[in-house]
């Protein structure tokens, strides 16, 4: 029996917005969000870090909308296909719960939503991972070369914010348990120091700037 050339398949990008940025993106590059999905597969296969930081209960999502205007039906290769059910069946030793659409949406999170927002396309990213955030910041302070205390004094206190401005306590309960208003957080601080909201969001985004925004302090 001939192998067949091509499988349909069904995955939630759970966002709306990120479905219609995708369309999009393809339109624009004359290609199919098929083969973006494919590309970014091939590259989180590749990339030596195996890490899944997508989590099922990332805020921002357009929870007001329809299921279905947040699944994509794609035509993958089904050799692609097989290794990529492979590598989530390993990677299943330490996130449990990892399937398809987890798998796509941390290869969209890392090689597709960097290049949607630098074109336009997306003004922010979809995914807002509260530790990542939290733990950028503390990269960020260290950078700084500064204790908890002095950072916030400095980066966190935002005299224009007023009663909307974190308290030390809450700060320091954010930064401890990666639990709180990180988006506050991460607002008052961008404002303070003038890097982009969404690059705290982002591991590679935040390595990539870290260096220069560090040379400020």
């Amino acid at each position: 029996m001939a192998r067949k050339l091509s499988e349909q398949i069904s995955i939630s990008v759970r966002s709306a917005r990120m479905k219609r940025a995708l369309h999009d993106y393809a339109e624009l590059n004359s290609t199919s969000v098929s083969n973006l999905i494919m590309d970014s597969w091939t590259k989180l296969l590749n990339d030596a870090n195996q890490t899944i930081y997508v989590k099922r209960d990332y805020s921002n999502l357009d929870t007001a909308s329809h299921g279905q205007q947040r699944r994509l039906s794609l035509t993958v290769s089904p050799d692609l296909l097989e290794t990529v059910d492979k590598r989530i069946e390993d990677l299943k030793k330490d996130f449990k719960t990892l399937d398809r659409t987890t798998f796509s949406q941390e290869a969209i999170r890392r090689f597709i939503e960097p290049l949607l927002i630098e074109k336009g396309i997306l003004d922010k990213s979809v995914f807002k991972d509260r530790a990542t955030a939290v733990k950028n910041i503390e990269a960020l302070r260290a950078a700084a070369g500064l204790k908890k205390r002095e950072f916030y004094d400095r980066y966190v206190i935002n005299e224009h914010l007023g009663s909307e401005s974190l308290s030390y306590s809450q700060y320091a309960f954010i930064v401890r348990t990666s639990n709180g208003n990180v988006s506050k957080l991460v607002h008052s601080i961008s404002k303070q120091i003038g890097i982009q909201e969404d690059i705290f969001w982002h591991s590679e985004l935040f390595k990539e700037y870290l260096d220069f925004y560090a040379e400020q302090f």
